[in-house]
């Protein structure tokens, strides 16, 4: 799943890349940057419906013995374009609220630089939240 967000991630940022050359002015850069990832956007929603709707299908209609690998699958998928979402709802923002012009790929590079500092700090952050309750456990009360 990581390897196809990744490969998901590196596809949209060079589509919109190849925009600049495409056309030279910011303005136009940017409205198709933003159309580009709208529509990335709609079709992302659209399969999470999808993947929604055959979970329900298949929970109401499967066999005992199929729905358990059933429902991980399509669990995955939904979790998979879940991340893809954030993702593309993170650039259009960067995108819309940030580029004033100038150069879309040097641009991107460092909004996904940005954006993979703030994920690594959340991350960090995350697990130093997990990681103290099972210290306590193990450890027992903090001595006062």
């Amino acid at each position: 799943m990581a390897l196809a967000l990744k490969i998901f991630s590196l596809s949209a940022v060079l589509c919109l890349g190849s925009l600049v050359w495409a056309n030279p002015r910011s303005h136009e850069v940017k409205a198709e940057s933003l159309r580009y990832l709208q529509d990335l956007r709609v079709q992302n929603v659209k399969r999470l419906r999808d993947i929604d709707e055959t979970l329900r299908s298949r929970i109401e209609n499967s066999q005992p013995a199929n729905i358990e690998n059933e429902v991980n699958q399509l669990k995955t998928a939904k979790r998979e374009h879940i991340l893809r979402q954030e993702f593309l709802d993170r650039l259009i923002f960067q995108i819309d609220t940030k580029f004033s012009g100038g150069d879309l790929r040097q641009f991107l590079e460092r909004s996904l630089t940005e954006m993979a500092k703030v994920d690594r700090l959340r991350f960090v952050q995350r697990d130093r939240f997990v990681e103290i309750p099972e210290v306590r456990r193990r450890c027992g009360p903090p001595l006062a």
